[in-house]
Order: structure tokens, then C-alpha cells, then sequence
């Protein structure tokens, strides 16, 4: 049986947040697994957050979970719930709280969504592309849905944003425009390995770092909102709804922009190579 929550809250400065309802749902498709190639495909739980305006339609996005989270809504209701409150419909897979190849139930779970999935297609955007974010574990996720060529084609996965990235087994170099987010105050992993992930991203792709002042590993967690939320929807504003507006917010250099918010103890941001713009297409704030 499914299980349903209701809820409401303020969104970010600026915008109006959109109520929102998360219920768990079965999906059949890739799981979670060593990431050998070997898993056959199953059926398994996930819950959507979606919003409850079913005049509208809206883009479907990804959220991959940290290690040890079994359940998004515990873990991570507040990261989950503030980006669908911008007018997203965002899945997250349930269980494997370890998994080496969770990428895979990621990417599956888009590909579910937008085909199959009955009980929400009166309000999903079928013409729209998709997106990938996570955190910890589910940050390496999404790098590595991203950079599966295959995995970018069948789910129309346009941009992703890493959260404090972990450890996955899988393709690491970004197909789609990527933000990597780090925070000042992490030892679970590092800024400075944040920042070598970031460097790696292949420079034909927009691309961007933040290290958030003053947070902790656990910043994305629990049922708070937080900084990192107002970015992850204008990087998805950018190029999943191909709103200019989200694109100024992440790659301009005006007071508003990621990179001038005064969030952050570092930040950056480029353009892929050859892209062509009347102002700077390179942000650097430290």
C-alpha cells in the first residue's frame, strides 16, 4: 500500500514554494548492487515527492542517498522536499543503505518515471529532460548516471548536482552539466577531494564548485532546509526547465549568484570550453 505525507514549506528568497505529498512506490528496473553488471532486474521501493497541484505538469529528477540512509524520507525530507517545492517531481530510491553500483537504481528510477510510472502521469512532463542530484554515496551516484553515455540517452538526463561525493563503482566524467558541492567543514570527505572531482569534469561541460561555510558532512540530512537546496534548483532550473534565470543564479557573477551569495568559504565556476557569452563565462570567489 502506498503511504502518503503531505506538506508545505517556505521555499527560498524569491520564489513561491509549491505544496507538496511524498508516497512510496514500487519500481521495477536496475537495483542497487556491486556494480559488476550482473544484477538481473527486480522490483523495488522508492518514494516520490511531487506536488499536489495536479493542474500543472512538471520534470522528473533523481535523488541518489548517502551510505547507511535506507529511507530518503528520514534522511533527507528536507533536501527532497525543498527542491520539489520549486516544481519538480523528485524520486529517491528506498534501501541499500550500501551498495557500490546505486547509480544504476538512479538512473532506472528516471527511466521508471517517465514510462512507466501510472499513478503520476497525469502531472509528469513527458517532453521534458530530466536531472540527477545526491549526497555522500549518492553524490558519486550521480557523477557516475551522468557520465554513462547510455544511461544520459534512455533517462534525458541534461544536469546533475554532487553533494559531498562518495565512493561508487562507475564511469566519473561528466556527459552533462555538473555542480559539485563541498562543505568547509567536512572530514568525511573532504573539500580538497571535492575540488579533485571537480577538476576532473571534462572541460566541454559547464561545471561548478562550492565549498558551503561552515557546514558539516551531514548539512543535506534530516528535515531541515539548507543552502545548498536554492542552487540544486537553479542548476536544475537552468537546464532541465531551460529557465535563463536558474543559469545567471549559478554562472553569473551579479550580488545574487552562487558565487557572490556569501555562502560559501570558496567557489567557482566555468563554462565549457568555446561557449560564447557577452560577460565573464569564469567565476572565482575565495
Amino acid at each position: 500500500m502506498n503511504m502518503f505525507c503531505f506538506c508545505v514549506v517556505a521555499l527560498l528568497p524569491g520564489t513561491v514554494a509549491v505544496a507538496v505529498a511524498n508516497k512510496i512506490i514500487e519500481i521495477t528496473g536496475s537495483p542497487c548492487g556491486l556494480g559488476n553488471g550482473t544484477e538481473p532486474d527486480a522490483t523495488y521501493k522508492a518514494t516520490v515527492w511531487y506536488p499536489t497541484d495536479d493542474s500543472k505538469k512538471y520534470p522528473v529528477l533523481s535523488f541518489a542517498h548517502g551510505a547507511t540512509v535506507s529511507s530518503p524520507r528520514l534522511g533527507y525530507s528536507g533536501t527532497i522536499s525543498g527542491v520539489a517545492e520549486a516544481g519538480y517531481i523528485v524520486v529517491a530510491l528506498n534501501g541499500c543503505a550500501i551498495a557500490g553500483a546505486e547509480w544504476k537504481a538512479q538512473v532506472s528510477s528516471l527511466v521508471y518515471m517517465i514510462t512507466e510510472e501510472q499513478t503520476l502521469k497525469n502531472i509528469i512532463d513527458y517532453s521534458a529532460s530530466t536531472g540527477v542530484f545526491g549526497h555522500s554515496m549518492g553524490g558519486q551516484s550521480t557523477i557516475c548516471s551522468a557520465s554513462d553515455a547510455n544511461s544520459v540517452k534512455i533517462a534525458k538526463i541534461v544536469a546533475g548536482v554532487s553533494m559531498h561525493p562518495g565512493v561508487q563503482l562507475g564511469p566519473n566524467k561528466p556527459l552533462v552539466p555538473m555542480l559539485y558541492f563541498a562543505g568547509q567543514l567536512d572530514f568525511i570527505v573532504p573539500s580538497a577531494l571535492v575540488k579533485a572531482k571537480y577538476e576532473h569534469c571534462p572541460h566541454n561541460v559547464d561545471r561548478g564548485y562550492a565549498v558551503f561555510s561552515g557546514f558539516t558532512h551531514f548539512n543535506p540530512m534530516g528535515p531541515g532546509k539548507n543552502k545548498e537546496i536554492e542552487w540544486t534548483v537553479a542548476m536544475m532550473d537552468c537546464y532541465v526547465k531551460k529557465d535563463n534565470t536558474g543559469c545567471t543564479k549559478v554562472f553569473g557573477d551579479g550580488q545574487d549568484s552562487m558565487c557572490n551569495a556569501r555562502q560559501t568559504s570558496h567557489c567557482e565556476t566555468k563554462r565549457a570550453d568555446g561557449f560564447q557569452s557577452s560577460s565573464s563565462t569564469e567565476v572565482v570567489v575565495v
